[in-house]
């Protein structure tokens, strides 16, 4: 029978190995400090940095900010003044010159006619473009509309509203007498030159004979006739 007695102590023990424990521990406590401090060090630098660039922009903006207001105000004045030359344009397009009307006016007058008086008057409205479908229709076809509507619901949506275009037209009223025994006929002459006079027919779109009757003389002459004309001239689109 035999025995192993160990007289070795525990802390005699070392390991059988190039590098102990110890060592090991040692360095990779040393190694993880090393790469925090690294990494700490990285981090300053770019908070650093970031800080810098934040402060060189601050003071650039400070440089730039008048600049940056003062281009948006004038391109807010640019703006406005596109929209008022826009609405300039729409007048000067839809107007009429009056001028050259009113200067034939007087040659297909009747020496016997004497005005009283002569009103233009202009409207705006806005108009539905064309291909715009009607905002009525017919009771039937409103009827099947509503029952479409009704199976379809959740289907489709409502159609949106056409755009509309404002318009001008003008309205001329000429009031009058003719005196003379062709008093009427010099009248119904006068309306139908009125129609007929090719600067006229280019600008208007109707001429109505409004009132016509018979009105006496305060000399005592033949009775002469009273008489007021209504026109209105073509809508123009005002872009």
């Amino acid at each position: 029978m035999t025995g192993r007695v160990n007289l070795m102590q525990a802390v005699e023990f070392r390991r059988q190995g190039l590098v102990s424990t110890t060592f090991i521990i040692r360095v990779s406590v040393l190694t993880a400090v090393l790469f925090a401090l690294l990494f700490g060090a990285l981090t300053l630098l770019k908070y650093r940095n970031a800080r810098q660039q934040l402060f060189s922009a601050r003071e650039i903006w400070k440089v730039r900010e008048p600049m940056y207001r003062q281009t948006l105000a004038m391109k807010q004045d640019l703006a406005t003044k596109k929209k008022m030359d826009q609405e300039l344009a729409g007048w000067k397009v839809s107007r009429i010159e009056w001028n050259k009307p009113l200067a034939v006016l007087w040659q297909i007058v009747h020496p016997s006619i004497q005005f009283r008086r002569l009103n233009i008057r202009g409207e705006t409205e806005i108009s539905l473009r064309k291909g715009a479908p009607p905002k009525t229709g017919t009771p039937k076809a409103g009827a099947k509309a509503a029952a479409a509507g009704d199976k379809g619901a959740g289907k489709s949506a409502r159609a949106p509203a056409a755009p509309g275009v404002p318009v001008r037209h003008f309205f001329l009223l000429i009031e009058g007498r003719a005196s003379g025994h062709m008093a009427e006929d010099i009248v119904l002459q006068f309306d139908a030159a009125l129609r007929r006079s090719p600067i006229f027919r280019a600008i208007l779109e109707s001429v109505r004979l409004q009132r016509l009757q018979s009105e006496e003389d305060r000399t005592k002459g033949p009775a002469g006739r009273a008489f007021a004309i209504e026109a209105s001239t073509r809508k123009r689109e005002m872009p």
